[in-house]
């Protein structure tokens, strides 16, 4: 059988360059280098039959795993759907806490941001229109990235004569009252020794105190801590019934933020637990695709 036909491309060929490295750090007594890697997914516009498009926005995205593993090719495949429908994608690493602290991972987000602002042309990436989306630990990650942009405190590394401020947040089921890490009116959830080596792995042997021992470093890891009236919109999507994370942590984020007079949508998804299916359904892709047209 042999047929003529015609097809009209409303989608773009998605090409992945995976694993640059945006930075190396002093390893192993200072002999060798840690490299943080991010991988950009992009539009192919190579051909001269491939649709040429103004620059684009860029969606920087956080991986989650307990603030003890990551792995930022994980989500890719799921990343994707953002590409078809008109952006960059950067799906970024951070340093570990088996050698570094919590602000490593806040400063090596931030990192990569200047990166890819220093790189904009190279990656058709429209500087003026970057976002920052997470998932779990990730999420957390992202609310810190944005709530602390402009704070000189947590900017180190290269590219300094670039911003790592970002347009806007899309946090999924993140962590955000770090000093409890639990459900209001319940006991501590989940145990408290799950923050231990998160925190200061290099001392877990020697029995490292709890993180309501530190009050200060609760606070310094709670995004509610720096919001102002012109931290940038947010996007919170958690499930009613997640056994890691309660939702009352995106309800308490959402609850500060309107408070301080900043735009924040909050969905909570009925029926659906941590890291479930449901959250990349085309139905809340699309949610998080109004939400970035309108705020970025």
């Amino acid at each position: 059988m042999k047929k003529v036909i015609h097809i009209r491309k409303t989608e773009p060929v998605v090409l992945q360059c995976t694993d640059l490295v945006f930075c190396q750090k002093p390893y192993w007594c200072n002999a060798t280098r840690y490299q943080l890697k991010l991988s950009i997914l992009h539009p192919r516009m190579f051909f001269s039959y491939d649709e040429k498009v103004k620059k684009q926005p860029c969606i920087v995205f956080l991986a989650g795993g307990g603030w003890t593993e990551v792995d930022h090719n994980v989500w890719l495949p799921e990343l994707v759907y953002y590409v078809k429908h008109g952006y960059i994608v950067a799906s970024v690493s951070y340093s570990l806490p088996a050698t570094w602290f919590f602000r490593e991972m806040l400063t090596d987000i931030k990192q990569s941001i200047r990166y890819l602002r220093a790189h904009a042309e190279e990656w058709n990436i429209d500087p003026e229109r970057i976002a920052v989306m997470g998932e779990s630990a990730g999420g957390h990650l992202a609310a810190m990235t944005a709530v602390t942009g402009g704070m000189e405190e947590y900017e180190s590394g290269d590219y300094l004569d670039q911003s790592s401020e970002v347009k806007a947040a899309v946090c999924f089921y993140p962590a955000v009252d770090m000093y409890h890490f639990a459900a209001p009116g319940t006991g501590d959830f989940p145990d408290q020794s799950l923050l231990r080596g998160h925190l200061q792995p290099q001392s877990v042997a020697a029995g490292v105190p709890y993180l309501k021992e530190y009050p200060e470093l609760g606070r310094e890891m709670d995004p509610r801590t720096f919001i102002q009236s012109h931290t940038p919109p947010f996007l919170i999507l958690h499930g009613s019934d997640d056994s890691q994370v309660p939702e009352q942590h995106s309800e308490l984020l959402y609850q500060k933020l309107i408070e301080s007079g900043v735009h924040a949508d909050f969905y909570e998804i009925q029926d659906v637990d941590h890291a479930d299916a449901a959250f990349i359904q085309p139905e809340v892709k699309d949610l998080v695709l109004d939400f970035l047209r309108n705020n970025l």
